[in-house]
C-alpha cells in the first residue's frame, strides 16, 4: 500500500500561510472587492470575474454561501420561479418542478455548485476577515459603490434612516409567494421598476425595466445627501444615488439576469464604466 509523502506540520503551515499571503497581497487591490459571499455575492462575483474582471470576495464566516447551505425554514431544499432555472441548468444544478412554475433543487448540492463555479471562473476569498471600514468607506469614501439590496439598506442605515417590512397583504390579495414571508407584501421574481430620474446607471434601458427581485424589507425615506432614482409598484425607492459621489443602492438584484430579462447585465456594465472600468 502506497504510503503519504512525509511531510512535516512546519511544511504543511509555511505553505498555507505562503499561498495565502501571496493571493491576499495579489488581491487587496483587485478590479471589484464584494463584501459578503451568500448568493448574490457569489453569482455577481462568478458574473464578474467571467467578464475578465479580478474579483476579491470577504466573508466574515468560516464558510461560504450564507444560509443558502439551509433553504427554506431551515430545511434544505430551495425553491425557484421560472424563469430562474435558466441560471440552475447554466451552474449544472439539478431540480425538479412540483407545479406550474416552481421549481426544487438542493441547498448544497446549488450551494457547493455556485461555489465552485465562482471558484473556477477566477474568484478569490478571504473567511473569517471583518471589513470595519465599511462605514467610513459607504459615508466618506471617493470609490465607486454599487450597494444591491439588503446592502443598500445598510446604507440607509448608516444614514439613520430606518428600514423595515413593505406591510402585511391586504386580506383580499392572494399571496403570490406563500413559500416567502407567507402573507407579507414582498417581490420575488421579475418585476419591472419606473425609472424617476434619469442617470448613468440605467443608460441604455427602457423607461420601465425588468429586475430580479428578492425582498419584502424597504426604505422608509431616501437617505440624507442622496437622490431617488427608480421605484416599483410596491416599493416607492427601488434605487438610490449620492448626490456628489459615485454612490449608489439598488432594492432589486441587477447580478441575477437572464436572457430574458437582461437588464440586469446592462446596470452592472453601465456601473463599470461610471467607475473607469
Amino acid at each position: 500500500m502506497e504510503k503519504f509523502s512525509p511531510v512535516g506540520e512546519k511544511d504543511i503551515t509555511r505553505a498555507i500561510v505562503a499561498e495565502f499571503a501571496k493571493q491576499f497581497e495579489e488581491y487587496v487591490e483587485s478590479d471589484c472587492i464584494i463584501i459578503g459571499g451568500g448568493p448574490s455575492g457569489l453569482m455577481a462575483g462568478r458574473n464578474l470575474a467571467k467578464a475578465g474582471k479580478k474579483v476579491f470576495i470577504i466573508e466574515r464566516n468560516n464558510y461560504l454561501g450564507g444560509g443558502f447551505w439551509v433553504g427554506g425554514y431551515l430545511m434544505n431544499k430551495v425553491t425557484v420561479r421560472h424563469p430562474g432555472e435558466r441560471v440552475l441548468d447554466e451552474l449544472g444544478i439539478p431540480y425538479q418542478a412540483v407545479s406550474e412554475g416552481l421549481l426544487v433543487a438542493d441547498g448544497p448540492h446549488a450551494c457547493s455548485k455556485l461555489i465552485a463555479s465562482a471558484c473556477d471562473s477566477g474568484v478569490k476569498f478571504a473567511n473569517m476577515t471583518v471589513f470595519e471600514d465599511l462605514e467610513w468607506i459607504i459615508n466618506e469614501g471617493e470609490w465607486p459603490i454599487l450597494a444591491l439590496c439588503g446592502a443598500m439598506q445598510l446604507v440607509a442605515l448608516l444614514h439613520d434612516v430606518p428600514c423595515g417590512p413593505m406591510g402585511r397583504l391586504p386580506e383580499d390579495m392572494a399571496d403570490p409567494n406563500p413559500d416567502y414571508r407567507p402573507g407579507m407584501l414582498k417581490e420575488k421574481g421579475y418585476y419591472p421598476i419606473n425609472i424617476v430620474r434619469s442617470d448613468a446607471l440605467f443608460d441604455g434601458l427602457s423607461q420601465k425595466p425588468v429586475f430580479s427581485q428578492w425582498h419584502y424589507w424597504e426604505l422608509k425615506a431616501v437617505p440624507p445627501g442622496f437622490v431617488r432614482l427608480a421605484e416599483s409598484e410596491l416599493c416607492p425607492i427601488q434605487a438610490i444615488r449620492h448626490e456628489t459621489r459615485p454612490v449608489y443602492g439598488t432594492q432589486f438584484h441587477p447580478e441575477e439576469y437572464s436572457e430574458e430579462h437582461p437588464a440586469g447585465k446592462q446596470v452592472l456594465s453601465n456601473f463599470f464604466r461610471i467607475s473607469g472600468l
